[in-house]
């Protein structure tokens, strides 16, 4: 099937996608949540076959970024617009399906999820409508973990028990892990050091006071009973599962994670040498250049600039501009390549550049 055709089908795709998350936005606010999640994930596997033809001959190698490790793209709050100016092909990386689980293995659906669920939803309503195409919706990591689930498991759970002296298994961390006394006991201090609780985790405090002040804010309900143990467990083992989850999908497909979250952002850039075995080294250290180029676009973008800016404009003088290609020429003439690079010499080059297009947006 020649790319054009696998294409027109993605983007049909996306049409009928919008028409289901419309149907089923009522039910998602009710206890027939979990019909409706399932619905979804009916609708992707229905689909898989033309879905994972897109991802390995339509965005593999050709400069595609996926907006992933975030429960939504906010379309309200322009989001989308500093992640259109990097890449070719843009992929929302849609977690509703994976929400399915999440809600099942509660004991008790706090509101909090169900409200989750549904922004997510409508959100990914308006990138459908709004976006022209130019961002898709597909749950890009739920497809990839379809064959790779069990070994996506044994490679978190063995960078997590590294974190430990004498901690071989989740079995030895449950037995010998039980109070944050254990797990001080345990951990090793090199661990304690490059651990990432939340984004506002201060790592210049004490280890049991950044625990502390991170147990106390957790969004993740806690039961009366929970020991540290797994309290720990819950905050770390999750952002390391998810950063694995992501490198083995960008490796696969040979794109580049688009992260705005300080957290993820933090595990993923860690994990990039432990998985510069899994494939050439050049790609990883390209691909953890151009994350670190795109969180700081990110970061950096003025949002306030581009208020009255329709998409289609942004986008016709984004390609016109060739920003991408300017700014990591920009970035190339200044010095600052994949090899060796510093954040602030960075924000300056992506700075001019972005002062640069808001002239010619106005």
């Amino acid at each position: 099937m020649k790319y054009d055709l696998i294409t027109d089908e993605i983007n049909k795709i996306q049409v009928q996608y919008k028409a289901l998350l419309i149907k089923l936005l009522p039910i998602l606010n009710t206890e027939d949540i979990l019909i409706a999640l399932d619905e979804i994930n009916l609708f992707w596997y229905s689909n898989i076959e033309i879905v994972t033809l897109f991802l390995k001959y339509g965005i593999s190698g050709n400069n595609t970024y996926i907006f992933t490790a975030s429960t939504y793209l906010d379309i309200d709050d322009q989001e989308h617009l500093p992640f259109l100016l990097l890449g070719d092909i843009h992929i929302f990386d849609d977690p509703l399906s994976k929400y399915a689980l999440s809600v099942v293995n509660q004991a008790a659906r706090t509101t909090g999820i169900i409200e989750q669920i549904k922004l997510t939803a409508e959100d990914n309503i308006k990138i459908i409508t709004e976006c022209e195409n130019q961002i898709l919706v597909l749950p890009l990591r739920l497809l990839n973990q379809l064959e790779e689930n069990t070994l996506l498991t044994e490679v978190a759970e063995q960078y997590f028990c590294s974190l430990f002296d004498g901690i071989e298994t989740i079995s030895d961390y449950i037995t010998n892990c039980n109070s944050f006394s254990d797990i001080d006991k345990y951990m090793k201090e090199t661990a304690k050091r490059y651990i990432l609780f939340s984004n506002q985790d201060d790592s210049s405090l004490p280890f049991d006071q950044r625990y502390s002040l991170a147990k106390k804010s957790m969004s993740i309900k806690l039961v009366d009973n929970d020991s540290d143990g797994k309290i720990f467990f819950a905050l770390v083992y999750g952002p390391i599962q998810q950063a694995i989850d992501i490198l083995m999908s960008s490796i696969e497909y040979e794109c580049i994670p688009f992260i705005r979250y300080k957290v993820a952002l933090h595990y993923i850039l860690m994990l990039c040498k432990t998985f510069e075995g899994l494939i050439g080294i050049e790609f990883i250290k390209v691909m953890k250049f151009k994350i670190c180029v795109a969180n700081l676009v990110y970061n950096m973008f003025d949002k306030e600039q581009l208020l009255s800016v329709s998409i289609s404009k942004y986008v016709e003088i984004v390609q016109r501009e060739k920003f991408e290609i300017a700014l990591f020429k920009d970035l190339y003439d200044n010095g600052i390549v994949s090899k060796r690079f510093k954040l602030q010499s960075m924000e300056c080059v992506i700075a001019k550049n972005l002062s640069n297009l808001y002239i010619k947006l106005k």
